[in-house]
C-alpha cells in the first residue's frame, strides 16, 4: 500500500460469483475480513492477513474477491477482482458432507426449508442402513425437528449453526458421550413410565431425556410417550418407530462384535 495520506484502513470484499435467485432469502452476508496495514514508518509497504473462513456458509463456493483501501483523506482504491473458490473444511465422512450441504442450502436461501427437510427425511428413512452410530441419527432427527418448528431468521441461523456442530461431531467422532447420556436418560424414562411413579416424576425423567438428546425432537418423543400430544402430531409416531427400529439394530450390532 502506497498513498500520500497514508492508508487508514483496508478490507477484503467478497461476492458470490453465481447470482442468487431473485426471491432468495439468504441468512448470511459475505464474510468480513479487515486487512492488516503496513507499519507506519516501516520500510515495507506490504502486510499479510490470515483468517480462517472455512466455517462460513460460502466456503466451497465460487466467489469474487477484491481489496479495498481507504486513506486518511477518505479516498478509496479497489484492487483488481479475482475469481476463486473459497477454501472449505474437508469432510471425509459422507454423512457429514451431506449435513454440510444441507446447511449450505438453508443458509443461502431460507425458503429452501422444505427441501432441506426432505433431504433429512431421505437420510433418516432407513437408519439401520445409513447410520453406524445411534447418536448421529438422533442428532439429525433433532435438527429436523428444530428446522420444522423454525419460523424466524434467528431460528434458521441457529439451525445452520447446529448443523455445523453435527457435521463436525460426525466427522470427528465426538458424539459418543451424547449417546451415553441418551442411554442413561432413556433408562430413567423407562423406569419412570413403568415404575408407578407420579406424573411429576415422569416429567422430570422426560426432561432429563430431552436434555440428553439436547433438542426438541426429544420433547415430541416424550410427549407422545406421556400421551400429552396426539400420536401423529409432528410425526411423533414415525419418529418413535424409526428410533426404536434403529435402536434394535444398533444393539444387535454391538452383540455381534
Amino acid at each position: 500500500i502506497d498513498d500520500d495520506y497514508g492508508a487508514a484502513s483496508a478490507k477484503a470484499v467478497f461476492a458470490l460469483t453465481d447470482p442468487q435467485a431473485p426471491k432468495a432469502h439468504p441468512l448470511y452476508g459475505p464474510p468480513e475480513m479487515p486487512l492488516t496495514l503496513p507499519r507506519r514508518g516501516g520500510k515495507a509497504n506490504a502486510a499479510k492477513t490470515t483468517k480462517d473462513l472455512t466455517d462460513h456458509v460460502w466456503a466451497g463456493g465460487n466467489i469474487k474477491l477484491s481489496l479495498v483501501a481507504t486513506d486518511g483523506a477518505g479516498h478509496t482504491a479497489t484492487s483488481e477482482t479475482k475469481t476463486l473458490v473459497m477454501p472449505e473444511r474437508p469432510f471425509s465422512n459422507p454423512l457429514a458432507r451431506a449435513v454440510v450441504e444441507q446447511r449450505r442450502t438453508l443458509a443461502l436461501d431460507a425458503r429452501a426449508k422444505d427441501r432441506v427437510l426432505d433431504l433429512m427425511d431421505a437420510i433418516t428413512l432407513r437408519p439401520e442402513d445409513t447410520f453406524d452410530n445411534m447418536a448421529h441419527y438422533l442428532a439429525i432427527m433433532s435438527a429436523r425437528t428444530r428446522l420444522k418448528m423454525a419460523d424466524s431468521d434467528d431460528q434458521f441461523r441457529d439451525e445452520v449453526a447446529y448443523l455445523w456442530e453435527i457435521a463436525l461431531g460426525i466427522e470427528e467422532g465426538n458424539l459418543s458421550a451424547a449417546e451415553k447420556r441418551l442411554r442413561q436418560a432413556q433408562q430413567a424414562l423407562q423406569d419412570a413410565m413403568h415404575g408407578g411413579r407420579t406424573q411429576q416424576q415422569r416429567l422430570l425423567a422426560a426432561a432429563q431425556m430431552q436434555d440428553a438428546i439436547g433438542e426438541d425432537v426429544a420433547a415430541f418423543e416424550i410427549a407422545g410417550e406421556l400421551d400429552l400430544v396426539d400420536g401423529n402430531e409432528g410425526g411423533v409416531g414415525l419418529a418413535r418407530h424409526r428410533f426404536h427400529r434403529a435402536d434394535r439394530v444398533f444393539r444387535a450390532r454391538r452383540l455381534d462384535l
